[in-house]
C-alpha cells in the first residue's frame, strides 16, 4: 500500500508496519491541510483501508460521492447521539468507514464524545486487530498543549492513540492550523510531519521549535513564503519541499440537503436499521433530558425555598436572643407607650433597662426577690440598680431599720407622674 502524496513524493506503507504511521500535518487556514489529508483519505478507501474521520464541521462528507462511508452527524445517515459512542464502534467493526461530524453546539459535549469514542475505539480494537485509519481534523480541540481539567479526559485518550494504537493496527493523521495550540504528546509521536505555509509570530515560533526537537533545519523565512499545496514533508530522517496533488472529492463548502445513499447494500441495510434505534434513543435521551430540567428548575425552586426559610429562622434566633430590656423597649415604642428616661440609658449598673421595665409593667410595690425572679438578676444586683434609681429620684422605696445594721430595703415601685 502506498500513499502518492506528491508526483516526486510518496509513503510506502510496509515501512510503518511494525510501528504504525502517525501522521501530523500543520498549516494555517486556507494552506491545503484537508486536500493533503483528503489524499491519504482517499487513497486508503482506494485500496481497502477502513477510515475514521473526526471534524468539527462538514466537510467530509463530500466522498460519499465515492466512496461506501457512513456520515454520523445532525444532516448524516445518522443521528449523534454523544451519549452511545459503543454504538458507533459496533458499526467500526462490521468494517464500515465512517464520519464524524462532532458539532452538538456544547463544545464541552463534543470534547467528551470524542474521549469516549476513542477509548471504546482502543478498548474494541484489541480484539479487532485490523488495519484502520484515524483522521482527527483540528487535532487542538481536543489535544490542546494550555488545557485545563475539563479538557484531561479527552487530552488523554488523544495521547493513548497516538502512543498505543499503532500496536492495535490503528494509524493516525492528526490536522491542526495551530502547532503552539496542539499538545506536544501529540505530536511527538509523529514518524512523517507536514509544515505547511504559517504567517503568525507565534506559529513560526513553534515550527523553530519542532525543527530543534528533530535536530532538522526547518527555514523559517521559507516556511511564511510557502503557497497553498506545497508543504515541507519530514519522513525517514529526511526532509523535502513538495507540492500535493489535489484530491478527487469535493472539499464540503456546503452541506448537502440530502445524505447521499451508501452503495453496498449490506453496509446501507446496517446503517438503515441503526439510524432507527439511534433515532429513538436520542429521542429517548431528549425526553430524559427535558425532564432533568424540569426537576433541576424544581431542585432550584426549592433550593430558593429553603434558603428563605433558613433566612427567617435566623431573624427569629437573632429576635430571640436580643436582651429582654430591648425587645420591651420594642414591644412599647410599637405601642406607641413613653418611652424609657435617658437617664435609664446611662446607668453604671448592667440590667437597670430590665429593673426599669419591669416595675413599669407593676401596678404595686415589688419585692427584690420578685425582681429578681422576673429579671434573672441577682439580688445584689437588683438592691444597686434601686439605691441608684432611689438617688435619682426614679422610685419611692419601703425600708426596714434593723438595730446595727443599714437600712434594708423592702418594696420598691416607681414613682408617678405626680409623685
Amino acid at each position: 500500500m502506498k500513499f502518492v502524496l506528491s508526483e516526486d513524493f510518496e509513503i510506502n506503507y510496509d515501512d510503518y508496519a511494525k510501528d504504525g504511521l502517525r501522521v501530523a500535518i500543520l498549516a494555517r487556514s486556507g494552506a491545503g491541510k484537508s486536500n493533503l489529508a483528503a489524499l491519504f483519505v482517499e487513497q486508503a478507501l482506494d485500496q481497502g483501508l477502513q477510515v475514521v474521520i473526526i471534524e468539527p464541521i462538514d466537510e467530509y462528507y463530500t466522498l460519499k460521492e465515492l466512496y461506501d462511508v457512513a456520515w454520523v452527524g445532525e444532516s448524516g445517515d445518522l443521528p449523534l447521539v454523544p451519549e452511545r459512542p459503543e454504538v458507533y464502534v459496533h458499526l467500526l467493526e462490521k468494517g464500515i468507514s465512517c464520519i464524524f461530524t462532532v458539532s452538538t453546539g456544547d463544545e464541552q459535549t463534543d470534547k467528551d464524545f470524542v474521549a469516549n469514542l476513542l477509548w471504546v475505539l482502543y478498548s474494541r480494537w484489541k480484539s479487532v486487530r485490523r488495519p484502520l485509519l484515524v483522521v482527527i481534523e483540528e487535532a487542538d480541540m481536543y489535544a490542546p498543549q494550555m488545557w485545563t481539567k475539563a479538557d484531561r479526559l479527552c487530552l488523554s485518550r488523544m495521547a493513548l492513540i497516538a502512543k498505543r494504537g499503532r500496536k492495535l493496527g490503528i494509524n493516525t493523521v492528526v490536522v491542526s492550523q495551530r502547532p503552539a495550540d496542539i499538545h506536544k504528546s501529540v505530536i511527538s509521536q509523529a514518524n512523517v510531519l507536514f509544515i505547511g505555509g504559517f504567517k503568525t509570530t507565534q506559529d513560526l515560533n513553534s515550527v523553530r521549535q519542532l525543527s530543534n526537537l528533530l535536530h532538522m533545519e526547518i527555514p523559517t523565512e521559507v516556511v511564511a513564503a510557502l503557497r497553498p499545496g506545497e508543504f515541507y514533508a519530514i519522513a525517514g530522517g529526511e526532509i523535502r519541499l513538495i507540492r500535493t496533488l489535489l484530491r478527487r472529492s469535493r472539499h464540503g463548502g456546503e452541506t448537502p440537503s440530502l445524505s447521499l445513499s451508501v452503495r453496498n447494500r449490506e453496509a446501507a441495510t446496517v446503517i438503515s436499521e441503526l439510524a432507527e434505534v439511534l433515532k429513538q434513543e436520542l429521542e429517548r435521551i431528549r425526553e430524559e433530558r427535558d425532564e432533568l430540567s424540569r426537576l433541576r428548575r424544581e431542585n432550584e425552586e426549592l433550593r430558593q425555598k429553603i434558603m428563605e426559610y433558613e433566612e427567617q429562622l435566623r431573624t427569629l434566633k437573632i429576635v430571640k436572643e436580643v436582651p429582654l430590656e430591648i425587645k420591651a423597649t420594642y414591644a412599647q415604642s410599637a405601642e406607641g407607650s413613653v418611652a424609657v428616661p435617658e437617664i435609664i440609658h446611662r446607668c453604671r449598673y448592667p440590667g437597670a433597662f430590665k429593673v426599669y421595665l419591669y416595675l413599669r409593667g407593676a401596678s404595686d410595690y415589688q419585692t427584690i426577690k420578685e425582681i429578681s425572679a422576673s429579671t434573672g438578676l441577682s439580688h445584689e444586683q437588683v438592691r444597686r440598680i434601686i439605691r441608684w434609681m432611689r438617688n435619682k429620684g426614679l422610685v419611692k422605696v419601703q425600708t426596714s431599720h434593723y438595730v446595727g445594721r443599714k437600712e434594708a430595703i423592702k418594696r420598691v415601685k416607681l414613682k408617678d407622674a405626680g409623685d
